[in-house]
């Protein structure tokens, strides 16, 4: 009998990077069920934070898109330093609109002497980069922070850009249990 027949398979968690044994693991790469809804709600969380039309904090949509009409481009030519190609690219996306949560914010960037001045849309909520999380700004009406988030979840599963399909139930149930865990909650909402 071969002694690597008795030998536990050893993996490191995809979540906590603790290692584990495999026969022990109740999901595949992580070493419970908690840090799999956690990698699973983590990766919600940072699809919804790299979205530009939603404040990453208290998740309220902040601009609207709209598809420009069918045949409308907007071509670019390849730049001197890109190989010669002779191909261009059309990077008409859509148009964007603020929506009545839009706030507008004066920011500069640099020094005094170079500094560039400009307007960025921001939330209602404060939060004055829309793409980075803010645990306070979150808190201020965690009512509605949990309504927005929840409505940004059922829009990815409704689009499948995400895996799991969304339960608002799920996702009350594991934000009780574990209040302010948002991706712990967001996980086991899509894939409890």
């Amino acid at each position: 009998m071969s002694t690597t027949e008795n030998t536990p398979i050893v993996e490191t968690c995809e979540q906590c990077e603790d290692s584990f044994e495999v026969h022990d693991s109740p999901r595949p790469n992580h070493c419970s069920d908690e840090c799999y809804y956690t990698d699973k709600g983590d990766k919600a969380l940072n699809q919804i934070e790299s979205d530009h039309t939603v404040c990453a904090s208290c998740h309220t949509r902040i601009k609207t898109i709209e598809k420009p009409p069918k045949g409308t481009t907007v071509n670019i030519p390849p730049s001197d330093h890109e190989q010669a190609t002779q191909t261009t690219s059309n990077v008409l996306i859509g148009y964007q609109y603020q929506t009545e949560d839009t706030r507008k914010y004066d920011d500069a960037q640099g020094d005094g002497a170079t500094a560039v001045f400009y307007t960025r849309w921001s939330c209602e909520c404060g939060t004055v980069d829309p793409n980075q999380r803010d645990d306070i700004l979150e808190a201020v009406d965690l009512k509605a922070t949990i309504k927005n988030l929840c409505e940004r979840l059922y829009d990815l599963s409704r689009q499948d850009a995400i895996g799991g399909s969304f339960s608002h139930t799920r996702f009350l149930e594991a934000f009780q249990k574990d209040e302010r865990n948002w991706a712990y909650a967001t996980g086991f909402g899509l894939y409890g």
